[in-house]
């Protein structure tokens, strides 16, 4: 009988054999990690007073929407002590300047009332000298010369030297009057900016005592309740995703593993699951030390493990659950081994069997047409699309292209087709290059450059027409020089102290423009403001600014622009007004792919809403077309790609 069981556990080992070396193979091309995503923990540096929370717990939220509001008492003190000290420093430059202006009429009174007198005195002499004269040539009978010597002559030329002294003196005290009633900045204006600035600070701070969302998710946990004083940095409320968008993994010291960064890699979860499939993801960070495992992922709490970080980027939609455990694969698991996989799960340590739900992803936005040529000359033309508006020709568009030959602008009109049919060159006196947006208001164009500040052939704005397919150029703004002189002598000090901060840095980058209502609007994809926010600055009549004039200009917007997936900043990159809402085109590249994303601005309501994405593309352009609920962008394709168009319907 036992001779008979021989073969029997000779097979069974044999077969144990090779299982368990498929899977020492296979953990190598597996590891576990947590399903995690971005997360915002509200808390400040300073106590406040709950007033109200607009969220409960689990409650999903909108980007843009107000969760959190609080109280900070002293802040109104400090606002109202620093608007007293502002209407004092008013109130003493004024009566220093109304001070001034009464000490240089009285000069001015003084200089004429001496000078009148002494001039009096001089015509008086001058009147006895001549009477003088005639006595003494009747007397003598012949005509006599003026005697140098005699004491009139004497009396006169000092009073004629004491006039010009008097004049003199009094001149340089008027014009030293004058130069300070005429400078364009005041002893107290220095001081008046600092308060301005604290003031700015102290309104921005009572704007953050209400909160919003940073991003689509929803509410993970609320530690206090309204009334209650929240001690400073204590987490008063957390947002998170709605569902993971990377997992943190670990990957065994004693296990080689051949990952490397942009690798494709697949994602299960680590439940029992009939629905389990994996899902695509990619490697975005690998640690360069050795880190101990988190307590969740420890097969034995009582023995330590230790390993190499990795951060891997889900590239799409997904059921996972937040701190869900899962495995990652560097082979497709559908691709044969399941059996393995499974034997892989059973051995791991296990966890509830519960799914994620979430919302059916909204189909994403197509993915353009390539601009195509129907002129031979321009097959081999580089465009790289940057701006677009409708052109004279119904159904036809202008695109300017930041790649210029030779750095002379020109406009390409392309068809409904995206088919490009003409070329019009523009005639500048200065050379032009880097054009970044395109915008129109009546039959006036303007093309504007991206303000390098390092190239001086990147720093304007120009004004065209076009008629019977020729460019005409009506003026030319050097619109850097234009943001120097606002950064000294905007009204606005939180312009002033923007302008200046980004000119120093050298950081500005203007991707976005509109002429709207005869006033310019200038979108800036860099620098951000303190807060991140996309600032937007104004500047009022813009045909007069064309005729050299110095007209105001303002920040006339701060919006916040974050992907709705990762939260990460959306750098602008053009603008359109649009029936009483501003579309915005925004491009984020701090993600695996360049992610683009299409926003509706409510002027009315300041309400912000994500309208479509287009994950892949850098979206630069956006027009309106001759459909009410329609819009045409470009896409640039990174000298990579053709450049593509794309109708969007946005009812």
């Amino acid at each position: 009988m036992s001779k008979k069981l021989l073969p029997v556990v000779w097979i069974i080992a044999i077969a144990s054999i090779i299982l368990l070396g498929g899977l020492l193979k296979l953990e190598s091309t597996h590891f576990f990690g947590i399903a995690d995503d971005h997360e915002q923990t509200i808390s400040f540096s300073y106590p406040v007073e709950i007033v109200q929370t607009f969220a409960v717990e689990g409650a999903e939220v909108k980007q843009g929407t107000q969760i959190l509001e609080v109280r900070r008492r002293d802040l109104s003190t400090k606002l109202d002590i620093i608007d007293d000290q502002i209407q004092a420093l008013k109130t003493t430059a004024d009566v220093e300047i109304a001070s001034k202006r009464a000490q240089l009429e009285g000069l001015k009174a003084q200089q004429a009332a001496e000078l009148a007198a002494i001039d009096s005195q001089i015509k008086t002499l001058l009147s006895e000298q001549r009477m003088n004269k005639k006595l003494l040539e009747e007397i003598s009978g012949s005509k006599s010369s003026t005697n140098t010597k005699s004491p009139l002559v004497t009396k006169i030329q000092g009073l004629r030297e004491q006039r010009g002294h008097i004049e003199i003196s009094l001149a340089a005290q008027i014009s030293n009057l004058e130069n300070q009633l005429n400078a364009s900045l005041l002893p107290s204006d220095s001081k008046l900016a600092e308060l301005m600035d604290r003031k700015l600070e102290f309104q921005r701070q009572v704007t953050d005592l209400k909160v919003s969302a940073k991003f689509n998710g929803r509410v993970g946990s609320v530690n206090y309740k309204p009334g209650e004083i929240v001690a400073p940095y204590q987490p008063i409320l957390t947002v998170h995703g709605l569902s993971p968008q990377y997992i943190k993994g670990y990957i065994h010291e004693n296990v080689f593993n051949e990952v490397a960064l942009g690798q494709k890699v697949w994602v299960q979860s680590n439940t029992n699951s009939n629905n389990n499939e994996p899902i695509q993801a990619m490697v975005e960070s690998l640690g360069s030390r050795i880190v101990e495992y988190p307590v969740r992922l420890k097969k034995n709490l009582m023995v330590s493990a230790w390993g190499r970080e990795a951060v891997i980027r889900l590239t799409e939609e997904n059921k996972l659950l937040l701190g869900e455990k899962v495995i990652v694969s560097l082979e497709n698991p559908t691709q044969g081994g399941n059996f393995i996989s499974a034997v892989i799960e059973l051995f791991s340590s296990t966890v509830s069997p519960i799914h994620a739900s979430i919302n059916n992803p909204v189909p994403g936005a197509p993915d353009g047409y390539p601009i195509q040529s129907r002129i031979d000359s321009m097959q081999d033309l580089q465009i790289e699309a940057s701006g677009i508006i409708p052109a004279v020709n119904p159904g036809h568009y202008y695109i300017v292209s930041d790649e210029s030959e030779r750095d002379k602008p020109e406009l390409l009109e392309i068809n409904s087709q995206g088919e490009l049919v003409k070329r019009l060159a523009v005639k500048s006196a200065k050379p032009v290059d880097d054009l970044e947006s395109i915008s129109r208001e009546g039959d006036d164009i303007y093309i504007m450059a991206s303000l390098d500040g390092n190239k001086k052939k990147r720093r304007h704005l120009l004004h065209l027409q076009v008629e019977d397919d020729e460019v005409i150029t009506r003026g030319t703004i050097n619109l850097y020089k234009l943001l120097k002189i606002l950064s000294t002598r905007s009204e606005d000090s939180a312009t002033r102290k923007f302008l200046r901060k980004a000119l120093q840095e050298k950081s500005i980058n203007l991707e976005a423009h509109s002429v709207y209502q005869n006033n310019l609007y200038l979108g800036f994809k860099t620098p951000l403001s303190e807060l991140g926010e996309t600032v937007i600055i104004k500047l009022e009549d813009v045909s007069m600014l064309f005729k050299g004039e110095l007209v105001s200009g303002s920040i006339w917007k701060k919006i916040t622009l974050l992907d709705p997936r990762s939260g990460s900043p959306s750098l602008l990159s053009d603008m359109l007004f649009r029936n009483g809402e501003l579309m915005l085109l925004s491009v984020n590249s701090k993600v695996s792919t360049n992610t683009s994303h299409l926003w509706s601005y409510q002027l009315a309501s300041s309400a912000l809403k994500s309208i479509s994405s287009f994950s892949g593309l850098s979206a630069e352009g956006i027009s309106r077309t001759n459909a009410n609920d329609e819009l045409m962008m470009v896409f640039d394709g990174d000298g990579k790609t053709s450049s593509r168009f794309l109708p969007l319907s946005v009812k």
